[in-house]
């Protein structure tokens, strides 16, 4: 992602690539079509029962979100409102976020914006991949100490003990696996995407929030498998689409841009990471 950033960042700039080269691809409006796909797919990987055993991790993980957020919005004197808008689902999210607030920076014509989310977007796993692994070390180191210290108290309590697993039911979508062709997982897809899409105009709720329930309920139920597009060897496809159309928001960057894209960006991640830091 950070090496597509810079090669269109200055392919954009000294002319080499043309500024609307998405959309001569014929990629714009596919890519419009790919988001509702690609949610109801992130969605069908949604384990409830396990979320339900893990919810400490939920909790913990909504509580971070907050934190980024308000954390970001602190800053706003700093960075701008607009800025402030797209930094905290970025800062809080992946791709699909981020296609939602480049879309909508652009639709509201905020170029700096719809540039910074993809900046954002890119530069983010270097910022919070060393705080995760520090911290993550840290975690398993106390655990492996622990585990080391209790390890023969363990084995006595656990010597007699039986474990009875209890079969699991099939659901519909393991019993008839063979039925779930290719075509079949995306034309499922596609119609829970049209679903999703109908229910984001006519109520408030955005369609990628449906997208991700209904696939959600569909994988809980076992109605069509996990990981759907995946089955129909579609998912990584959509996804090289889905990145394409964030891709012109870099088109309208200047040189003299992006000194300002640069300090607003310092301010969000230091502003994040110390938010997180604290709390």
């Amino acid at each position: 992602v950070f090496v597509a950033l810079i090669l269109f960042l200055t392919g954009f700039m000294t002319g080499v690539i043309p500024k609307n080269v998405i959309n001569l691809a014929g990629l714009t409006e596919f890519g419009r079509l790919s988001a509702a796909l690609i949610i109801f797919h992130m969605g069908t990987m949604i384990n409830l029962s396990q979320l339900r055993q893990e919810w400490r991790t939920v909790v913990t993980t909504i509580l971070s979100m907050i934190v980024a957020g308000v954390a970001i919005f602190a800053v706003t004197p700093l960075i701008g409102r607009e800025n402030m808008l797209v930094s905290i689902p970025v800062i809080n999210g992946g791709i699909v976020s981020t296609k939602l607030m480049v879309d909508a920076a652009m639709a509201k014509s905020f170029p700096i914006a719809a540039a910074l989310g993809m900046i954002l977007y890119a530069v983010q796993k270097f910022v919070g991949s060393l705080p995760a692994s520090l911290f993550g070390l840290k975690e398993a180191e106390e655990i492996l100490k622990e585990h080391r210290a209790n390890k023969e108290a363990r084995k006595l309590e656990t010597k007699d003990e039986v474990v009875v697993e209890e079969p699991k039911a099939e659901v519909f979508s393991e019993k008839y696996s063979r039925y779930f062709t290719d075509f079949t997982c995306i034309a499922i897809a596609a119609f829970f995407a049209w679903m999703s899409s109908y229910f984001g105009k006519v109520t408030p709720i955005n369609y990628s929030i449906w997208a991700l329930l209904f696939g959600a309920l569909v994988g809980y139920w076992g109605l069509a498998p996990a990981k759907i597009l995946e089955k129909g060897k579609a998912s990584g496809l959509l996804s090289m689409v889905l990145f394409a159309t964030i891709i012109p928001s870099l088109a309208q960057v200047t040189l003299g841009q992006l000194a300002e894209l640069g300090y607003v960006s310092l301010v969000v991640f230091t502003a994040v990471m110390l938010g997180l830091f604290l709390c």
